[in-house]
């Protein structure tokens, strides 16, 4: 799928939370161009430079190498070049597959949106690029920054319409390492000391508003190391079931790919409930620590149950707190509410704010964008999109 470069409008939009700034006089123009796997050494001193993370090569590559959902003539994203200065800007373009209504679609997810200071303001061309691929039937993305919202809506691209995307819930694991690093994080005076009687207060406030939390102890729960047979059994039926939910591919292998690298570090945990020997759920957890103030964190990645069986969620949150409780993790976080939105009986004692509605969607043709604009085809998660890549 090849395509030539994209003219886009002159707007004044900064992407991804940077700060608009137009290219300086005398400095030259850059041409937009498809990346390649050869220009990793590039796009990695890209993000170095511009204070953004980046996988090693190996884990870069496999994005679209040991990809299930890749085929020939993908572009893996574009770039934007100069003579002088080589690559000043890159956008990914990775491919994931999805069924709705017994169709097969073509999704796209972006990531690593960046552009260096003196030529950010064609950022809008990379990105007017991944939104032109005809063969995409979705595009997808689940980072959106607070500066970059208004780049989204100019393009024409959607709020998912379920879920709180600008909201995540929490539960403390540890409540007195929370409230010591809470208090460090503030500059409180005698974080340690002070930890105690505070801990002590998140407990009084979790019983008194929430004293009991359903559990479910019907479902025999496994924690597991990674992604067997069983699980191609599951997505079977979960499809013959859900046909007219917007679902991404979820088999052992496409499993397997996207959580290649917490599997490879072992902070992934993925928890199965079965009744008589069927699987009839499972949740997908990983590590995420914060990488300024030290916060442990635990998130909540990904919940798929057959027609019956939401309630095993409630199962999996209770194993995964004993489970940071054990490894000392201050809290586990379900962004965009996926916990209470699965099951309403699921409580999260606590809440916060994000930044901004992280996930925007928008569909390749008009029939389909008339049929996801209903919010009951929808059951999203982080397992879409770039955020657990």
């Amino acid at each position: 799928m090849k395509l030539g470069p994209v003219a886009v409008p002159s707007v004044r939009l900064a992407p991804e939370g940077q700060e608009t700034a137009s290219r300086k006089r005398g400095e030259p123009r850059p041409k937009i161009r498809e990346a390649s796997l050869a220009d990793y050494p590039q796009i990695a001193a890209l993000h170095i430079r511009n204070g953004l993370p980046i996988e090693p090569r190996d884990d870069w590559n496999s994005l679209w190498s040991a990809n299930p959902a890749f085929r020939k003539g993908w572009p893996i994203g574009w770039v934007a070049e100069t003579e002088r200065h080589g690559i000043v800007g890159s956008l990914g373009n990775v491919p994931q597959d999805y069924r709705f209504e017994g169709r097969e679609l073509h999704a796209a997810a972006s990531r690593g949106w960046v552009t260096d200071a003196s030529y950010r303001g064609y950022s809008m061309a990379l990105r007017a690029n991944f939104l032109a691929q005809r063969e995409v039937d979705l595009f997808i993305s689940t980072s959106v920054g607070r500066m970059a919202e208004a780049c989204y809506r100019f393009f024409g691209c959607s709020r998912v319409p379920v879920g709180e995307w600008d909201r995540s819930e929490f539960w403390i694991a540890n409540h007195r390492q929370f409230a010591s690093w809470a208090l460090k994080m503030g500059s409180v005076p005698l974080p340690a000391p002070l930890g105690y009687p505070l801990s002590l207060t998140l407990r009084c406030r979790e019983w008194w508003v929430n004293p009991r939390r359903r559990t479910a102890p019907e479902f025999h729960l496994e924690l597991h190391t990674g992604f067997d047979a069983a699980f191609d059994d599951f997505w079977r039926e979960l499809t013959t079931q859900n046909k007219s939910v917007l679902t991404a591919v979820r088999t052992r292998e496409a499993l397997g790919w996207h959580f290649r690298r917490s599997l490879a570090r072992k902070e992934a945990w993925i928890f199965t409930a079965s009744v008589r020997d069927r699987m009839v759920a499972y949740a997908v957890f990983d590590r995420r620590d914060s990488v300024d103030g030290g916060l442990r964190r635990v998130r909540l990645v990904d919940f798929q149950a057959l027609n019956g069986y939401q309630n095993a969620l409630a199962a999996a949150l209770d194993f995964a707190l004993s489970e940071c409780r054990r490894d000392e993790v201050h809290l586990l976080e379900s962004t965009g509410c996926l916990a209470s939105r699965v099951d309403p009986a699921i409580h999260a004692p606590y809440r916060r704010k994000l930044p901004s509605w992280t996930y925007y969607y928008k569909a390749g043709t008009a029939r389909l964008s008339n049929e996801l604009a209903n919010p009951a085809v929808w059951a999203p998660s982080q397992f879409d999109g770039d955020v657990a890549l």
